[in-house]
């Protein structure tokens, strides 16, 4: 009866703490930091087809078109920004063999969303995604992960969540949010 009740307990503590953390916050109260196998629980869902849907962090204020910025990097290193939106690509040294031409475009809406060019490149040296959470609606210290997506339309801009193919760690770098990159098309800011 004990270990029945004891049960029961953690269970109902499981669930609170869920309920606490389940949603992108604006407030500045922060969540329960989860334990692995609970942000597992809250964040992603697996259909039948292999993407994991996940929720999406959401912009201080929507774009109202797609923003673009480029650089030539080369194998010495670099980064690539949109100051406006605090966005920061890191491309570190030995990354790439040749200079190549980066661009990045922030997608229209309110999913802290981005595709990366050119498509298909994979890297020697992984990619710094870093999203400065000063323009995000995240709460700070929340969970947070990358999603990466083949397709753009797998985001439902108004729904805030996504398909997504690969389910990256994050990490807050002070008020940076970030994760790496080992190829490109779409990535996306994830949070529990």
């Amino acid at each position: 009866m004990r270990s029945l009740l004891a049960a029961h307990v953690r269970r109902v503590a499981l669930f609170t703490g869920l309920l606490l953390a389940a949603a992108c916050a604006t407030d500045s109260v922060s969540a329960p930091m989860l334990t692995p196998d609970q942000a597992d629980l809250v964040k992603v869902a697996t259909p039948a087809n292999g993407e994991q849907v996940v929720k999406v962090g959401g912009r201080q204020a929507p774009l109202k078109a797609n923003v673009s910025a480029s650089a030539f990097i080369g194998p010495e290193g670099g980064v690539l920004r949109i100051p406006a939106l605090g966005f920061e690509l890191v491309v570190p040294r030995g990354a790439v063999a040749d200079t190549v031409k980066f661009r990045v475009t922030a997608l229209a809406g309110s999913a802290l969303s981005y595709e990366f060019e050119p498509h298909g490149a994979k890297f020697q040296v992984p990619l710094i995604f870093r999203q400065d959470h000063s323009y995000s609606s995240i709460a700070w210290g929340r969970e947070v992960s990358g999603g990466y997506f083949a397709d753009s339309k797998k985001i439902n801009q108004n729904g805030k969540n996504a398909k997504v193919a690969e389910v990256l760690p994050g990490r807050w770098n002070g008020t940076w949010i970030e994760f790496e990159i080992k190829h490109f098309s779409g990535y996306l800011v994830s949070c529990a």
